[in-house]
């Protein structure tokens, strides 16, 4: 091997030491191994250089040794990629197709790219300054991304990949090294915009109800316990995350054994059937929205020493009627738990999770306990349930043909498309997370990143600690914490917000009319009034700062409106010529009266919630 160009290779290994330490050491790791193998040598115009990797024996290139820019340039011809496109490059080579793309004035707005080949992105460091990939405005980086890594960097970005899509662009020298790992990818960028659309669609569907569960659960939230006290006060301590799943029914007797002894955290749906064993957990937690959740605490008919814990999107009448001690978290990211921190304080943060239990283990590392371990955590439907027997939802399944074969604890299972996503996200929080994680479910879906032991076997070689130690340390916690809050303040900022809420719908209604009257004097091609129109609109829409924190408030009830904004056009109204681009600014027009129609009905959504629920006199 030539050293090709070793102090643009030190600079790159300088540069991802102080900012990606991560890929330092890689590239450090790989680089005696990569020199037996990589070939670099000047080749044709513009002082290029050649990359060749051996393999299978023989030499094989990634760009053209004459000219790679005039092959970037066809490539991108072939690949017709349009401005209002979202696009990923499946592998980068030697970053030629990538810069000739990133040239262009009309170039894509977001622009991701993912590398597997470790030693192809080593030959890159050698020929290429490496920072442009993290510094440039729009462009993403992976290098070498799980599945789980991928969905967790797709998520934030859910909105522009259903707004405009996500065209993929494989780079065929790069594939034909990596052809399974690029196919994986491949199918896990094409899932995720059904998975995205799904978490949205709910959002859009239940976004009222969750506001008005949060209205109507705040005044109860600002005198109950947060569940910040909590933070941490359980390192090291095992916690056993119990779900519902049919294997359950194995570990029911040893759980009991081993309950006092270690931190028992249960979802709603198997918290009777608990019950109906002698199984008392220590945390309880309910995050179901809908009705159905006042079905899991019926049975209680006495004070009950299992805590409560609940984000404040729950059914109201879960906290309101639970006989103990009730402590909520705030939902992360949550617009209206953002907007009453300040009022309320420092709740503690959770992610939403997809599903009670993803919360449930959510919780468990926010005390700091390990390891955790799963009991009933199937995500397939063992022995042809969905729910161990007892439970709530337990119903027999079929032999649907819609059903996926998944790998299982025993072999391959089935499980439904739902389940999947579950244990796809359940897979995403243990590879984020650095503790160990058991599966003790002895059933059910085989679950990446944990240990499968039986429950006996953790039991018999795990220590725990003596007998109601955690029982004591919970109700101290809860007994130190106890005290009834100032509520003023927050009913006051309630009522300015319900205020601000008034006048910002108004202000919406009005722009919808002069958005209309735009679409009207560009109809009957009324210059003079098409000017003065789109004018008083542009002014009008100028007012929409003065409600930034209101906006910022209801923004989880905004998600169509976010959808519209988010959707990406070729040019600003502002661009277009109202003979030649007549289609499009109607177009553009049209999304606007949507947006702003979206904006008053929130608007007054939660402004009636608040007087309904929050501030009665």
């Amino acid at each position: 091997m030539n050293d090709f160009n070793s102090a643009r290779w030190e600079n790159n290994l300088a540069f991802f030491k102080l900012s990606r330490p991560e890929i330092h050491s890689l590239l450090i790791e790989k680089d005696p191994e990569f020199r037996q193998t990589v070939r670099f040598e000047s080749a044709g115009s513009k002082g290029t250089t050649h990359v060749t990797f051996f393999q299978e024996g023989r030499y094989f290139s990634l760009h053209s040794k004459m000219d790679p820019f005039r092959e970037a340039e066809r490539f991108l011809e072939q690949s017709a990629i349009e401005k209002n496109q979202n696009i990923c490059f499946l592998g980068l080579g030697l970053g030629y197709p990538l810069m000739e793309l990133l040239k262009r004035r009309e170039r894509p707005d977001w622009i991701l790219i993912i590398e597997g080949d470790i030693r192809a992105f080593w030959a890159f460091c050698h020929v290429q300054d490496a920072s442009f990939l993290f510094k440039t405005p729009g462009l993403f980086f992976l290098l070498c991304p799980s599945e789980e890594r991928l969905f967790s960097f797709l998520q934030p970005h859910g909105f522009t990949i259903i707004a405009n899509g996500l065209k993929l662009i494989p780079f065929p020298s790069c594939i034909r090294f990596l052809e399974k790992y690029y196919h994986s990818i491949r199918k896990k960028i094409d899932d995720f915009p059904r998975w995205a659309y799904a978490s949205i669609s709910t959002q859009i569907r239940a976004g009222p109800i969750f506001s008005g569960n949060f209205f109507f659960n705040i005044m109860k939230m600002s005198s109950a316990i947060p569940f910040r006290v909590f933070k941490d006060e359980f390192k090291n301590i095992p916690a056993v995350i119990v779900a519902a799943g049919p294997s359950l029914k194995k570990n029911l007797i040893l759980l009991k054994q081993i309950q006092g002894r270690t931190l028992i955290l249960a979802v709603d749906t198997i918290f009777k059937v608990l019950y109906d064993h002698g199984i008392q957990p220590d945390f309880v937690i309910s995050t179901d929205f809908t009705q159905n959740a006042g079905q899991y605490f019926d049975f209680l008919q006495e004070k009950t020493p299992t805590v409560l814990l609940v984000d404040p999107e729950v059914f109201p009448g879960v906290p309101e009627k639970y006989p103990g001690a009730v402590v909520f978290y705030e939902i992360e990211g949550n617009s209206l738990c953002g907007w009453s921190r300040p009022f309320l304080g420092d709740y503690g943060v959770l992610p939403k999770g997809l599903s009670v239990a993803h919360t449930a283990f959510s919780a468990a590392l926010y005390m700091g306990s390990e390891p955790v371990i799963f009991l009933g955590q199937d995500l397939a439907f063992t022995g042809g349930r969905t729910h161990v027997k007892g439970a709530p939802h337990g119903v027999n399944v079929g032999p649907e043909s819609s059903l996926l074969e998944i790998r299982g604890w025993f072999g391959p299972i089935k499980t439904s498309n739902n389940m999947k996503v579950f244990l796809d996200h359940y897979e995403e929080l243990i590879s984020a997370s650095e503790r160990r994680v058991i599966n003790c479910t002895e059933g059910g879906a085989f679950i990446k990143g944990c240990e499968h032991k039986s429950f006996r076997e953790i039991l018999l070689t795990h220590p725990f600690p003596q007998n109601n130690e955690i029982r004591k340390r919970i109700m101290s916690l809860l007994d130190a914490s106890c005290g009834i809050r100032n509520t003023s303040g927050l009913i006051d900022g309630l009522k300015k917000a319900q205020k601000e809420l008034d006048v910002l719908a108004s202000l919406s209604g009005q722009l919808q009319k002069d958005a209309e009257e735009v679409v009207n004097a560009l109809r009957q091609n009324n210059q003079g009034q098409l000017k003065k129109q789109f004018q008083t609109f542009e002014n009008r829409t100028k007012d929409l700062v003065k409600f930034s924190n209101v906006l910022a408030m209801i923004q989880d009830n905004l998600f169509e409106a976010v959808l519209i904004k988010f959707k990406k056009h070729k040019h600003s109204l502002n661009e277009l010529d109202s003979v030649r681009n007549k289609d499009e600014i109607l177009q553009m027009l049209s999304d606007n009266r949507k947006y702003f129609g979206h904006i008053e009905r929130a608007s007054h959504t939660i402004s009636e919630q608040i007087a309904k629920h929050s501030v009665r006199e």
